[in-house]
C-alpha cells in the first residue's frame, strides 16, 4: 500500500469508528425495566398505575410520555470526539500541504520510501528514489538502511518481469562505491543491466571474409558512476560454429571498454565463409569479464550465446549492390574530414571523420609517395565505411617504412565494395569516381 493511500484510508476508518463511537456514546446504553419521565426524567419504579408525574404532573398517558433510562459512557463519547478530530486534523494538514507544495516524501519514513520504490506505481516508484539518493547522498540514511536498499535493488535487477528505474543503477553504484556490493553482485549487476546485440550480414559470400560484430551499451546503467563504480569490462567474440561446425575460436577477449549510461562500445572479427553454400545455423559465443575499476582485476565472467540463420551464397554473388553518381563526389569530399598522420612508435595513424555523407560510403584507401625512390607508388592503409547521413569517426594505419619515412602523401580513397562488405549495414555504395586529398602531411613523432 503507498503512503498516500494509507493517508486516505487510515483517516477515513479512524472518522468512521470515531462517528459510530459518538452515535452510540449520544444515545446511551438502555438499562431494562427502568421507567422516567419524558418530561423531567424522574424515576417512575413502583408508580406505573400513576396517571400523572408526581414531580412536574406531566400527563403519564401520553405516548411515549414514559422513557427507559439510558446510560451515556463519557469515556467512549471522548474517545469518540477524539477519533472524529483526528482526521479532520490530518485533512486540514493535506490540505496545507497541498497548497504550499510541500514535498511530502522528505518526511516519509525510509521503509515507506523503500516500500513505494519497490512496488509503487512507475511515478511514485520513481519520486521515491529521488528522495532515498538525496537522503543517500546527504547520509541521513543508517549504514544498515543503506546496504539493504542496494541488495533490494540487486535482487530487483536480477528479475526479468521488473521495470527498472536507472536511479537504481545509481543507488547500486554508489553502493559499490561505498564497498556495500560484492565482487560478485557487481558482476551480475553488469551482466544483467548491459545490452547485448550481435552483429551480422544474412547473406556472405562462400570463401569471403565476413563481419560478425558485437556492439555493448549501458542504457540502464547509472549516469554519473564513482570512480569505483565504473562497468569496466573485457570482451569478445570466441567462438562461431555454423551447421555444428566450428570455423573460428578464439578465447582472447581483444575489446574493452568502460561503459556509461550514455555509452556503446564494440568489436568485429573477420572470418572466412567456407562453408557449404545454402542456408544454415549459426551460433555466436561471446565472453565477458568484469574488471575492478581501480586495478583492472577480473571480478567475475560470463558467456553468451546468439543463433539466427544465414544463408551462403555463390563466391560470384552481389551482396553489396553499387551506385555510380561521379554528380555526388563534391558532397561526398566535403563530407569527409582527412586528419594528419601521426607518427606513433613505428606506426602511421590517420583519422576519418563523415559528418552527414550523402550516400553510403566504403573506401579502400591508400597513401601515395611523394618523394623519394618509390615516388607514385600506393601503400595501402586500410579500409573505412560510414552509412548515409551518419557522424563519426574511423582510424587506420600502416607501420609501412615508406610512410614512417616521408614528409606528406597523397590519399587515396577508393570506392570499394569489399570494404562495404565488411561492413553489416552498407547493402549498397556510391562508386563514383575516386576521392583524392594531395599533400596530406605527416606529423613528426611527439617527443
Amino acid at each position: 500500500m503507498s503512503f498516500l493511500i494509507a493517508l486516505i484510508l487510515v483517516p477515513a476508518a479512524t472518522a468512521l469508528i470515531g462517528v459510530a463511537l459518538l452515535v452510540h456514546s449520544i444515545r446511551g446504553r438502555l438499562i431494562p425495566g427502568t421507567t422516567l419521565c419524558r418530561a423531567c426524567k424522574f424515576d417512575l419504579s413502583g408508580l406505573q398505575s400513576a396517571l400523572s408525574c408526581p414531580e412536574c404532573g406531566a400527563s403519564l398517558a401520553a405516548t411515549r410520555a414514559i422513557v427507559p433510562l439510558r446510560v451515556r459512557p463519557r469515556g467512549l463519547l471522548w474517545l469518540g470526539i477524539l477519533l472524529t478530530a483526528i482526521p479532520l486534523c490530518i485533512g486540514i494538514t493535506v490540505a496545507v500541504v497541498t497548497a504550499t507544495n510541500f514535498n511530502l516524501d522528505s518526511i516519509k519514513p525510509f521503509w515507506v520510501l523503500k516500500s513505494e520504490a519497490l512496488q509503487g506505481a512507475p511515478a511514485r516508484s520513481a519520486a521515491a528514489l529521488t528522495e532515498l539518493g538525496k537522503r543517500i547522498r546527504s547520509g541521513s540514511i543508517s549504514e544498515h538502511q543503506f546496504t539493504s536498499l542496494a541488495s533490494a535493488a540487486i535482487t530487483l535487477r536480477r528479475t526479468p518481469s521488473a521495470t527498472w528505474n536507472r536511479s537504481w543503477s545509481e543507488i547500486i553504484e554508489l553502493a559499490r562505491t561505498n564497498g556495500k556490493v560484492t565482487d560478485a553482485e557487481w558482476t551480475d549487476y553488469i551482466r544483467n543491466t548491459i545490452v547485448l546485440v550481435d552483429r551480422h550480414r544474412r547473406k556472405v559470400r562462400q570463401g569471403a571474409e565476413a563481419p560478425f560484430g558485437l556492439t555493448i551499451s549501458g542504457p540502464l546503467l547509472g549516469i554519473t558512476p564513482g570512480p569505483l563504480a565504473a562497468a569496466k569490462i573485457r570482451y569478445g567474440i570466441t567462438r562461431v560454429t555454423i551447421n555444428t561446425k566450428e570455423f573460428f575460436h578464439n578465447d582472447d577477449l581483444s575489446g574493452g571498454a568502460t561503459i556509461s549510461g550514455n555509452g556503446t562500445t564494440g568489436t568485429t572479427r573477420q572470418i572466412k565463409m567456407d562453408a557449404p553454400i545454402g542456408k544454415a545455423q549459426m551460433k555466436l559465443t561471446c565472453g565477458f569479464e568484469v574488471l575492478d575499476a581501480g586495478n583492472d582485476r577480473t571480478l567475475g565472467s560470463w558467456s553468451s550465446d546468439s543463433t539466427d540463420e544465414i544463408e551462403i551464397l555463390p563466391p560470384d554473388a552481389v551482396i553489396v549492390e553499387t551506385r555510380e553518381d561521379a554528380a555526388l563526389a563534391p558532397a561526398v569530399r566535403k563530407s569527409l574530414r582527412i586528419a594528419p598522420f601521426e607518427r606513433q612508435s613505428g606506426y602511421l595513424s590517420l583519422m576519418v571523420n563523415a559528418a552527414n555523407p550523402p550516400a553510403n560510403l566504403a573506401f579502400d584507401v591508400f597513401a601515395r609517395l611523394r618523394s623519394g625512390p618509390k615516388k607514385g607508388a600506393l601503400v595501402p592503409i586500410g579500409s573505412i565505411s560510414f552509412e548515409k547521413s551518419s557522424n563519426g569517426g574511423y582510424g587506420i594505419g600502416s607501420d609501412s617504412k615508406d610512410l614512417l619515412d616521408a614528409e606528406s602523401v597523397d590519399l587515396i580513397l577508393r570506392p570499394s565494395v569489399r570494404a562495404a562488405e565488411l561492413n553489416v549495414d552498407l547493402d549498397w555504395i556510391w562508386t563514383g569516381p575516386e576521392i583524392v586529398y594531395d599533400d596530406i602531411k605527416i606529423k613528426p613523432a611527439a617527443p
